[in-house]
């Protein structure tokens, strides 16, 4: 008897082996120490340390996202372009590599007496489109353009695209809560922390950041219809935005610098916000009530935008937000509601039977191993892409040619950088912000 209730006792562990190191671990507690390290200037060691996990198991994809930005910020473009290709291979076939898909039935199974982390991550939309638009920066470092074009092409139709497959995944969501009795209604209140984030933004997938440096390339490139259509549709986000609509303008005036040179900057300011953990009492279909983990977001849980300030010959301008990446985030799991509670439901009854069973055959102790088991295995599936901004912002300004000082001012940093303009040439300044530190990549077109 002694050695059936270690076995249960032990069941996570198996379980853990067989799924995700997210399982029992935290995910936000992983990449913790990278974004600290990015801001210690000691990125290369946690490069080191999260390769491993990058290359195999239900969390592939997400390392991946995670290293690609990593080793891109390190000025590893080659890297960073190796892992945004596999990335992209993923996402178009919809699944991870073979040992992944080999283990898709185990990990399934898994998830029904565990929790959602031990469901191979497949990434969100607004993380698809910023894979591609980062993919893009790799091809402009690196001076292959195509490839470059490429890329933005694949962001716009990823933001084009997606709003159709999204409505018909929320409605199939809300079919299946209706047809397993969910009681969805019941539980919508204990989400308005959620809502108040979510509301911030119209789409959980469209971009400003992403069209904006899209159609700056397009304008560089004189390929003045796409910057039009890429700058109107970010306008149609944010009409109130004069960054975006002196864009269009110009586009679609076809509007070029006659003796000085262009300067896109290209902000990106600290990180994407963590998932919370809440728990909601949901009534089962067989009558039960069991409290189960939720990932949410929280309002308080993201510092608010800085900004970036830059100062040339006297004269200071500031970066107007495009995007929230918070809000995008808190809209994308919004959708996903409906159907967590449903799998969550699921799972409530697959874990009270195991409680029942081990009970039943041993009694008040198996009774005991059950309850501990549901008590560790409820977790929240709190992945997400980390190392991804918490906000973006863009300007355009024109400068004479020759070597030029700007002054550079975002929340916790300072500084003055160089920038060598050439004379009816576009130069993208990319200004990365930890809010500790600031990695700044130039880019001529």
């Amino acid at each position: 008897m002694f050695k059936q209730l270690v076995q249960i006792a032990l069941l996570p562990l198996a379980l853990t082996g067989c799924a995700t190191t997210s399982l029992f671990s935290p995910y936000p507690n992983q990449i913790a120490t990278i974004q600290s390290s990015l801001n210690a200037g000691t990125g290369d060691q946690s490069l080191i340390a999260l390769s491993p996990k990058a290359e195999s198991g239900a969390d592939a994809l997400l390392y991946r996202l995670e290293r690609a930005r990593l080793t891109q910020l390190l000025d590893k473009f080659e890297d960073s372009k190796t892992d945004f290709e596999w990335v992209g291979n993923a996402f178009e076939q919809g699944d991870m590599k073979a040992t992944v898909q080999a283990s898709s039935l185990v990990s399934g199974m898994a998830s029904m007496v565990t929790n959602d982390n031990a469901i191979g991550y497949s990434g969100e939309a607004f993380e698809r489109v910023f894979a591609h638009a980062f993919q893009a920066f790799n091809y402009l470092a690196l001076k292959q353009f195509d490839g470059a074009e490429v890329e933005l092409r694949r962001a716009a139709d990823q933001q084009r695209n997606l709003a159709e497959k999204n409505e018909a995944e929320i409605a199939k969501a809300q079919k299946e809560a209706e047809e397993k009795k969910v009681p969805l209604n019941k539980v919508a209140g204990h989400f308005a922390g959620l809502d108040e984030v979510a509301g911030q933004v119209k789409s959980s997938f469209q971009n400003a950041y992403v069209l904006f440096l899209s159609g700056a390339v397009w304008e560089a490139r004189g390929e003045w219809g796409r910057a039009v259509v890429d700058y109107r549709q970010a306008v149609e986000m944010y009409p109130s935005n004069t960054e975006l609509q002196a864009a269009l303008t110009r586009a679609e005036k076809r509007v070029r610098p006659k003796n000085n040179g262009t300067i896109v900057f290209l902000y990106e300011e600290g990180f994407a916000p963590k998932k919370d953990e809440i728990k909601v009492p949901i009534p089962t279909f067989t009558g039960a009530i069991v409290t189960l983990a939720f990932p949410t977001y929280h309002a308080s849980s993201q510092a608010p935008y800085g900004g970036l300030s830059i100062s040339y010959n006297g004269q200071e301008k500031s970066l107007p937000l495009l995007t929230n990446v918070g809000a995008l985030a808190a809209r994308s799991l919004k959708e996903k509601v409906p159907g967590m509670i449903v799998r969550q439901t699921l799972r409530a009854v697959a874990k009270h039977q195991i409680q029942k069973q081990a009970g039943d055959h041993f009694g008040p102790l198996g009774q005991l191993a059950g309850n501990v088991y549901n008590f560790i295995s409820e977790n929240a599936d709190l992945r997400s892409w980390l190392l991804l901004p918490a906000y973006t912002a863009a300007m355009q300004m024109e400068l004479p040619p020759g070597e030029q000082s700007v002054n550079l001012m975002g929340p916790g940093v300072s500084m003055t950088h160089k920038i060598d303009v050439k004379s009816r040439r576009t130069t993208l300044v990319r200004v990365v912000n930890t809010r500790s530190r600031l990695f700044i990549q130039t880019y001529e077109l």
